[in-house]
């Protein structure tokens, strides 16, 4: 059956209704979030967040002399599931270890992201794991024409793999006080929601392993139970926000659940931060929408020389990250180093600061 022209709510059909769509933008606006109670066990509270140095742990932290500033309050790393996981069972946490240190060692915090998808280790498809094949181009960082694959995402194989991995993870960090969030990965190319879908034979293979809103949002709710669980209760849990397929309700229907059964706990955030962000786009209102009921945070889309035209004016970024309540953002070490944000970044460490001490 070709799911991807079926007509149940799950389906990414080509000639959906535009009612649709318009009840869906509809629902993020007035979603009355005062009928989701709080969970047993985790108050919520935005008394800490601010400016993240990010940057990936392949550096190996030669320099960490940003976190130094006084307006950076964390580390956010970048890991690959691979480095760590080379072996079924056997992990190498020498680079998390060196990243707890440091920030320890400054008094900094810590954020945690160690993705899947596309940086899985090779041992999951000698277990018999399905894959897609993909390109370069469904990234920023790959040459247009190099090809990659990743797991399908609701293979059982793979995600009771990737399940045993977050449970290590939790297991290791248990008593880590200095953790300020775990950004929760699995379901896309990397750490957000998005699958790779601009090829034709790449959307050939998605069809061929039976896509559809219902194996992505099942899948993701597995995972945001698994992490729920397994990871200490004084951390967040980030969900980065993105469209998994075109005309996908997906990131809506996972949205919706996480946060009438996790306020608090599960917090939200969009990877692509930059000057014409626009304020009425549904990310943008999603977190808006959350930041009354949970954190709320931005990554930017660029830093330094990466992506530097696509990003623009930092302070202009930064405004639409403090309208939308957003209590963390993380933001390329090359920008943090660059004298010419520094006004920048003390207006964003200053906005960030008061939607913390917001009451709602």
């Amino acid at each position: 059956m070709d799911t991807l022209g079926s007509r149940n709510r799950y389906s990414f059909n080509p000639h959906i209704n535009k009612k649709t769509l318009v009840f869906f933008s509809f629902f993020i606006l007035i979603l009355p979030l005062k009928i989701f109670p709080e969970p047993a066990g985790h108050s919520f509270s935005k008394n800490k967040g601010g400016i993240f140095s990010m940057r990936s742990a392949s550096d190996k932290f030669k320099d960490v002399s940003e976190l130094d500033l006084p307006y950076v309050v964390g580390l956010s790393v970048n890991f690959k599931w691979k480095d760590i996981e080379p072996e079924p069972g056997h992990y190498n946490w020498a680079l998390l270890d060196k990243a707890h240190e440091l920030t320890v060692t400054k008094n900094k915090l810590l954020m945690i992201r160690i993705t899947a998808g596309m940086q899985s280790p090779a041992w999951i498809y000698e277990q018999g794991a399905k894959k897609i094949t993909f390109y370069g181009d469904e990234t920023n960082w790959l040459k247009p024409d190099t090809v990659t694959v990743m797991p399908v995402p609701w293979d059982d194989v793979y995600l009771q793999a990737w399940k045993r991995f977050i449970i290590a993870l939790g297991n290791k960090i248990s008593n880590w006080s200095n953790v300020y969030c775990i950004q929760m990965t699995g379901g896309g190319i990397i750490s957000e929601m998005h699958l790779p879908k601009k090829r034709k034979s790449t959307i050939k293979e998605w069809r061929a392993a039976g896509i559809s809103d219902e194996k992505i949002v099942a899948m993701w709710e597995e995972l945001i139970d698994t992490y729920n669980k397994a990871m200490p209760l004084e951390a967040g849990l980030g969900l980065n926000l993105g469209l998994p397929f075109k005309k996908s309700h997906a990131a809506e229907l996972v949205y919706e659940y996480a946060l009438k059964k996790y306020p608090g706990r599960v917090w939200f955030q969009q990877d692509g931060l930059q000057e014409k962000y626009p304020p009425n786009s549904l990310y943008s209102r999603m977190l808006r929408q959350a930041s009354t009921k949970t954190v709320v945070g931005y990554q930017m889309l660029g830093g330094g020389k990466f992506l530097d035209a696509q990003t623009g004016n930092r302070r202009l970024a930064f405004e639409r990250a403090i309208a939308d309540g957003c209590s963390y953002v993380e933001v390329y070490r090359a920008d943090l180093k660059d004298a010419k944000w520094k006004e920048a970044m003390v207006f964003l460490a200053r906005g960030l600061a008061d939607n913390q001490s917001a009451t709602y």
